[in-house]
């Protein structure tokens, strides 16, 4: 098939700076259907722009598909069905992507690149009376020709598979608290808290989905849920299968009583690897890890301009025969200034996970689990929660009634000198002997949000990532040291 030249969609010109040129580059003949869905979603935003501009009246109903959403299939509505579905999309340049390291020859990569990432979510929730749920959801997540190391990866494309398909059933609430519990079974999403260490992925074009069993019982003031799950292995092109080496299973408690201001969240995570080949710095064998941690936040009532979080977790068990002993602190605090316009926040975050000791014995290494990384370590993603030290601080205003801006500064440096650099998927980025230093880089973000009403979703972002001591130390002889650029651009369109 013929070639031809891609570029930023108009209607994405004008969130992003005008400074910025993303580079032309030549795409191969797949990305006509990615394009096509660009230009769907971005003429269904700029309807809804349109549409949110007008106040809601009989003859511009808020939600006119209500109706093919909800659908009886009794007489009596005891059966009904739901539909949903969503298409994204999102363009991504890199220039010097991961420093500018490159493969040795005869890999054809480059360090800069742009390419478009399409995904597909289609869902129908079938409920029997209010007791018994069957819930179905497919997706099609698919990606332009992707020239930098790792070209496209199983987070980019997964071309047709099942997403979640499970079963629950749920108890009528009783009680003054209001209580009910749910037991649901097959293939599903879990997410808890603020999703740091188990996280249904919504920024990866794949997402993540777990094969297994949540039970929960929750009423006003709080909820608990146990769960016994295997993740679920993306393949490319071929039926998505689970990953029978590994089980993740835990208790996850939250309670935000009206009495307190504070709301808290208590866990234990445990997570058993049986490949018989999971390495720490040198320490290699069958994993068993436990993760107790306490989350608190706050307030969770009244308008009070003060915010609080903190989220801490300590992790033991053994790897082959040596110990575990390993521990995360993520925590911030931000002032909003509500009389000012546009309510201004500002604030100041730290991320904390331990690093090694030293090579082999006992590991020291924080697991990060299954987390979604990508709203506290840097928008790059360059960093996962593992051997880091992460200082970050920023402000976020309204610039509209519904678009926020925000802009974000990150220290990043090894909490251990002695153990690896961690990339975003878990896995070693640079080893301890690519340099001593312990400053890897620091990151400039700009970002943009803009829901346009309930089904139209608008971001664009820029990074700068400057580099540190450690990937200067190590990186200079071959030039992968470089400052990394990353922009994007998603328009996402929910029915």
């Amino acid at each position: 098939m013929g070639k031809y030249h891609i570029s930023l969609s108009p209607c994405a010109s004008g969130v992003l700076s005008p400074h910025w040129r993303v580079p032309q580059l030549v795409r191969d003949g797949g990305a006509r259907r990615t394009l096509s869905h660009v230009l769907i979603v971005c003429a269904l935003t700029v309807a809804g722009v349109a549409n949110a501009q007008t106040p809601p009246t009989p003859a511009n109903p808020p939600d006119p598909f209500a109706a093919i959403r909800h659908v009886n299939l009794s007489g009596n509505r005891a059966v009904w069905a739901e539909f949903a579905g969503q298409l994204r999309e999102r363009v991504e340049s890199w220039k010097s992507f991961n420093f500018g390291a490159m493969l040795p020859a005869p890999a054809t990569v480059e360090a800069s690149d742009v390419f478009v990432l399409t995904r597909a979510l289609v869902s129908v929730d079938l409920h029997a009376g209010s007791h018994l749920r069957l819930f179905a959801q497919g997706k099609s997540s698919f990606s332009t020709t992707r020239e930098l190391t790792g070209g496209r990866r199983p987070s980019d494309v997964d071309e047709m598979d099942v997403h979640q398909l499970y079963a629950e059933v749920v108890t009528s609430p009783r009680g003054r608290e209001g209580g009910a519990f749910s037991l649901r079974g097959g293939r599903l999403e879990m997410a808890y808290g603020r999703e740091r260490l188990v996280s249904a992925l919504d920024w990866a074009n794949t997402k993540r989905s777990f094969d297994g069993v949540t039970a929960r019982y929750g009423n006003r003031s709080g909820s608990v849920t146990a769960f016994w799950a295997r993740p679920v292995v993306v393949r490319l092109y071929q039926a998505d299968r689970r990953d029978w080496t590994t089980a993740l299973f835990g208790v996850y408690g939250t309670l935000q009583a009206a009495r307190i201001a504070m709301g808290t969240e208590v866990y234990w995570i445990g997570q058993q690897r049986d490949s018989g080949a999971v390495g720490w710095n040198g320490t290699v064998g069958r994993e068993l890890r436990h993760t107790a941690g306490l989350r608190l936040w706050g307030p969770t009532r009244g308008q009070s301009a003060l915010d609080l979080e903190g989220e801490a977790a300590i992790q033991f068990g053994e790897v082959g025969n040596n110990a575990i002993g390993a521990s995360m602190f993520a925590g911030g605090i931000g002032y909003t200034f509500r009389r000012a316009r546009g309510a201004p926040r500002v604030y100041i975050n730290l991320d904390y996970a331990s690093g090694d000791a030293a090579p082999g014995g006992e590991v020291g290494t924080f697991s990060q689990l299954n987390p979604q990384p990508h709203p506290f370590l840097g928008l790059a993603d360059i960093a996962g929660r593992q051997n880091i030290v992460d200082v970050s601080g920023g402000g976020a205003m309204r610039l509209g009634r519904t678009l926020v801006a925000a802009a974000d500064y990150h220290l990043l440096q090894r909490a251990s000198q002695h153990d690896a650099f961690y990339a975003l998927s878990g896995g070693v980025s640079r080893s301890a002997s690519f340099g001593t230093a312990k400053s890897v880089a620091s990151e400039l973000d700009l970002s943009f949000k803009w829901p346009v009403d309930r089904h139209r979703l608008l971001l664009a972002g820029w990074s700068h990532v400057f580099p540190g001591a450690f990937i200067t130390q190590g990186g200079s002889p071959s030039g992968a040291d470089l400052p990394i650029d990353f922009v994007y651009f998603m328009a996402q369109y929910t029915l």
